[in-house]
Order: structure tokens, then C-alpha cells, then sequence
């Protein structure tokens, strides 16, 4: 007897109650009939339990016409389609389907975030479709951080974000190749400071997958450091060392959204948000 018997083989068997006889297999009665429930054969209906939440991409089957797609999508069960935008959201609705993964906003898959030459156009089109998305009942917007395009580490360090830094010690002159041996890797460095005589610090390194150090402080909360700003004590003490219009500056920032608020939604629920999905793979 030959054991060459795929997966299809075994279920079309089963499903017509020969899989003892092809493998050698008792299968029991209960199983045979569970199978052909959810399955069509012959003339026997199609049914669909309602219990899987899926949607799937709209861009791997860009073939096809949404109406279409939404109409099949909706037989097979799916409750949604990803990376579908604003102007094609009312064939989903007429489907009964969410837009699962909204999109619209984004130059390419390709220009992003990390090239700050975008960021005017990605600012000012992710701001008026967060919009469109709450409206149409929607929570998610997809968003690229862009190719690297032969950007350099140097540069791409260059790239600033904004974050709370309050020091007395700092790291400087790190040792590439004790830091490569570790697994290490510098992931952020300080501001270009001209009126220091020292080399800009490191802010932020990677130990690990689930391990980063900063010497900012990513928890800060926009609300909660202008009220810290606004304590009298904490007022003087940034003016008599660094000056009045230092203080006023750090005033100004923290109300920002550019700022300290977009690095409080940006730094550490992307860490999570990562960290979680690689556990996951694992």
C-alpha cells in the first residue's frame, strides 16, 4: 500500500468515509460527520460559524475590483479589508465590512518618516485623515517609516526626535568593537551642542531584543512636565543656570505636539508593540 497520501487525499477520504480503507485509519464516525458539516459536498450546504474574526489586504488582490472582492470577502466569512482608504470605505460598508487597516495617507511604502523631507506632506496628510478615520468609525491608519535608500547610520542618528533630558554623567567615546561584541547597538545620540567641548553623547542603546537604555526620559508626558515647569522651585532653578528664555523655551516645547508629545506616542509603544511581536514569533 502505497503511504504517499497528502493532507488533500486524507480530508477528500474523509469526508467520503473511505480514509480506513486508503490508510489503515479508523476514523470514527463523529469526526466524519464534523467535516462534512463545515464543508460543501455534494449538495450539502456551506456553513459558517461566525467564529474568526479575518480580513484580509486589499493590495494582494488588486486585480480585482473592490465591489467584487467586498462581495467575496463578505461570503467567505471576513469581516474586514485591509489598506483600503477613504474614497472606496462606502463599497465595504455597502458589504457590511470595516476597513480593518485604513490607509491613504501614507507618499509610498517606500518615503517616509525617516527622511525628514517628507515630513511637512506626511504631517499635514496623517493629521487630516486621523479625522477621517475617527469619523468613519475606523481606530487604525497605517503609517511607513520609509526605506533607507543608502541612508547612513550617521545620518539616520541625525534624524532628531525630542525627549526630557536631566543629567549629571554622561557616556562619550563608546567602544565600537566592545559594543558590537556585546550584541550592543547605539540606537540614539545627543544633540549637536557646539558651545560644549565634548563629543555628542550616546541616549539610547540596545542591549538586547527586550533590552534598551536611554539617558532620556521616554515615560514623560507632555501635561505632566508643563506642570513641573510651572513649580516655582523647578521655574528658578532653570533660570539661575541656564536663563530665563531657557526656561521659556522648555515651556514652549512640551506643548509642542511635534515635541515631547510625539515622542511620548512614538518611543515606548513601538517598543511594546515590538517586543511583543517578536516574543510572539518565537
Amino acid at each position: 500500500m502505497s503511504s504517499n497520501v497528502n493532507r488533500r487525499q486524507i480530508l477528500k477520504q474523509v469526508i467520503t468515509g473511505s480514509a480506513a480503507l486508503a490508510t489503515g485509519v479508523v476514523v470514527p464516525s463523529n469526526l466524519i460527520a464534523s467535516v462534512k458539516q463545515g464543508l460543501q459536498i455534494d449538495n450539502e450546504p456551506f456553513s459558517l460559524k461566525g467564529k474568526i474574526n479575518h480580513s484580509a489586504c486589499r493590495w494582494c488582490y488588486s486585480q480585482y475590483p473592490i465591489a467584487e472582492l467586498a462581495k467575496n470577502f463578505k461570503a467567505m466569512g471576513m469581516v474586514g479589508m485591509d489598506l483600503v482608504g477613504p474614497s472606496e470605505w462606502h463599497v465595504l460598508k455597502e458589504n457590511n465590512l470595516v476597513s480593518t487597516m485604513c490607509n491613504g495617507a501614507e507618499i509610498s511604502l517606500t518615503k517616509g518618516f525617516n527622511d525628514p523631507s517628507y515630513h511637512d506632506t506626511l504631517v499635514k496628510n496623517y493629521t487630516d485623515h486621523i479625522n477621517y478615520v475617527a469619523d468613519a468609525g475606523y481606530t487604525n491608519l497605517i503609517c511607513f517609516s520609509g526605506n533607507r535608500k543608502g541612508m547612513d547610520d550617521e545620518t539616520g542618528l541625525n534624524n532628531p526626535f525630542y525627549g526630557v533630558d536631566s543629567r549629571d554623567f554622561q557616556v562619550i567615546e563608546p567602544n565600537d568593537d566592545v559594543i558590537e561584541a556585546m550584541g550592543a547597538s547605539i540606537l540614539a545620540i545627543e544633540k549637536d551642542r557646539p558651545h560644549v567641548p565634548y563629543e555628542r553623547a550616546i541616549m539610547a542603546m540596545r542591549f538586547s531584543p527586550y533590552f534598551v537604555g536611554t539617558q532620556f526620559h521616554a515615560e514623560v508626558d507632555a501635561a505632566g512636565m508643563h506642570l513641573y515647569l510651572l513649580q516655582e522651585d523647578k521655574k528658578i532653578i532653570v533660570t539661575e543656570n541656564h536663563g530665563i528664555e531657557k526656561w521659556q523655551s522648555m515651556v514652549d516645547q512640551v506643548q509642542d505636539p511635534e515635541k515631547i508629545m510625539l515622542t511620548y506616542q512614538t518611543i515606548l509603544p513601538n517598543f511594546l508593540n515590538q517586543a511583543i511581536l517578536d516574543a510572539a514569533a518565537q
